[in-house]
């Protein structure tokens, strides 16, 4: 349903819906901010006017990775991959994309010492069993 804004004969638009207008260059598409309501480019990570991110931002928080990691492989690593993973979607929320950045590689960085940890781990236990395991039969006989 279309009705009159303050511009005369044109349909409102409201704050984060996007359209195309006649006067935008060769056909880039432009949105309002969903918190200013300034009109900015619909590829826009970040309203320049007041920082606020757009709906195109997409940044991983792993935290699904970081919960396998730490169930499955090594603790002591696997926490601080939640902690990081956790904290993405809330520096996203408040608008801080390069705090959510750092954020997710930061749990991303986690979960792949925790994997290593835990491949470590098993293979220091296959080498101790396979030099000292295999050893102790024949240390019993004599």
């Amino acid at each position: 349903m279309d009705h009159l804004c303050h511009r005369a004969y044109s349909p409102c638009i409201m704050p984060g819906q996007r359209y195309t207008s006649d006067n935008q260059p060769q056909g880039e598409p432009l949105m309002f901010c969903g918190q200013c309501g300034k009109e900015i480019s619909e590829r826009a990570l970040s309203c320049p006017a007041c920082g606020a991110p757009t709906s195109n931002v997409s940044v991983p928080n792993y935290l699904v990775q970081a919960i396998l990691v730490t169930i499955c492989c090594c603790l002591p690593f696997g926490i601080p991959a939640i902690v990081y993973a956790s904290q993405v979607n809330s520096k996203l929320a408040a608008g801080d994309i390069a705090g959510a950045n750092s954020s997710s590689k930061s749990a991303k960085m986690w979960c792949w010492i925790a994997l290593g940890g835990w491949l470590l781990a098993v293979v220091l236990y296959l080498v101790i069993f396979l030099i000292f395991g295999a050893a102790l039969p024949f240390a019993a006989t004599l």
